[in-house]
């Protein structure tokens, strides 16, 4: 146990010290927006805000370089009466049965969640890393595990990649692989694998990555 402990104000240690050349440390010294406050906030809307935040912050001061956050589990019942004429919880209104008022609540839900996101990349991309953004130099991934909850289809799934990979990414695009037989998740995963350095040969039901990102 003391080894371990011994190990980690190692690292911690050498983190804080000034590279001199020999490796990479960030830009900044300092948050450049305020610092989350302690505790559990009992409205969602600062919950969800603290976490993305206490993410975001993580990465600027290269705390970690892997992050990850669910903004709702598939049977959740959260409330989102917060958004207005908002019955039922996420559970509920993804059952919507095609129903135009239910479809209405749950396409608030969905608008929610991408303004959490947009928020999010914003303060990425406001975090200068001397040539590039915060964002630039990262992979964003935003995805469902449903395209519809109410059919429980998942075989075609709505994916957003955000960022620029460290300038191996080439945004601003939408593409489309319905109609390609060899439309796999994984191929997606793999390709952000090789940006991270892992050169994997397969992964899942996937042998090749997505030649179309850079």
């Amino acid at each position: 146990m003391r080894e371990l402990e011994q190990r980690i104000e190692k690292a911690d240690a050498f983190s804080k010290k000034e590279t001199d050349g020999n490796g990479w440390s960030p830009a900044i010294k300092s948050p450049t927006f305020a610092r989350p406050a302690a505790g559990i906030p009992a409205d969602v809307r600062d919950h969800l805000r603290l976490q993305l935040d206490i993410m975001v912050l993580a990465l600027q001061m290269d705390r970690t370089r892997i992050a990850t956050m669910m903004l709702n589990n598939d049977l959740s019942q959260m409330n989102f009466g917060f958004l207005g004429g908002i019955k039922g919880g996420q559970h509920e209104l993804s059952h919507h049965a095609n129903d135009p008022e239910r479809l209405a609540m749950y396409q608030k839900v969905n608008e929610y969640h991408m303004q959490l996101m947009c928020e999010t990349l914003q303060k990425m991309d406001a975090t200068n890393e001397g040539e590039r953004s915060l964002l630039d130099n990262s992979m964003i991934l935003f995805c469902s595990s449903l395209w519809d909850g109410n059919a429980h289809d998942s075989r075609q799934l709505p994916v957003l990649l955000a960022g620029g990979g460290g300038g191996t990414i080439r945004g601003g695009r939408m593409l489309d692989y319905s109609q390609n037989e060899n439309r796999k998740l994984c191929r997606l995963h793999l390709s952000v694998m090789e940006r991270m350095g892992m050169k994997m040969h397969k992964f899942g039901d996937a042998d090749s990555a997505l030649p179309e990102l850079a």
